[in-house]
């Protein structure tokens, strides 16, 4: 049974409610703290360099391997299999959950040490992934969840062995 989630272009006007809390314009938050990760990838990328991205054959490389692959290709999968599909369902490049699955993707291949800023915000996004998981039975978003919880600790300890 598909969940009474309908995929909208534009979230803003939408009223979001779990547990019986209610977060009107929560979807303005979220698009300005993406504003913000944006801000801060251009930053720590092209002002000051220290994002710099190379495939290493290791535990930080193969994980990241996972979800960049995740969030392009298994992500729409799942959806399709368990009911939704395009436009109904969040895809890669329109919709913020895929996205962060892939950024934590990314994050993985760094070989230059960087500020942990980088990762707060897609961190912050996967902690709020079991909400579509739970409200609109999006299970695709697990990953995401778990995206966080694996991928920010592996952020860490990379920062620890690099320069």
């Amino acid at each position: 049974m598909v969940g009474p989630y309908i995929f909208r272009p534009v979230f803003g006007s939408v009223d979001f409610a779990i547990l019986g809390l209610s977060l009107p314009g929560i979807w303005y938050v979220s698009g300005i703290l993406f504003l913000a990760h944006g801000i801060l990838i251009v930053l720590f990328g092209a002002i000051r360099s220290s994002l710099s991205f190379r495939f290493v054959q290791d535990r930080y490389g193969f994980v990241g391997a996972l979800l960049v692959v995740y969030a392009m290709v298994i992500y729409p999968i799942v959806g399709f299999l368990t009911g939704f599909i395009y436009p109904r369902y969040p895809v890669f490049g329109i919709a913020p959950c895929p996205v962060t699955i892939f950024t934590f993707g990314l994050l993985q291949w760094l070989d230059k040490k960087t500020s942990i800023l980088v990762a707060i915000i897609p961190f912050l996004w996967a902690m709020l992934g079991f909400m579509p998981v739970l409200v609109y039975s999006i299970w695709a978003d697990v990953v995401l969840f778990l995206s966080g919880v694996i991928g920010l600790p592996l952020i860490l300890m990379r920062n620890r062995k690099l320069p």
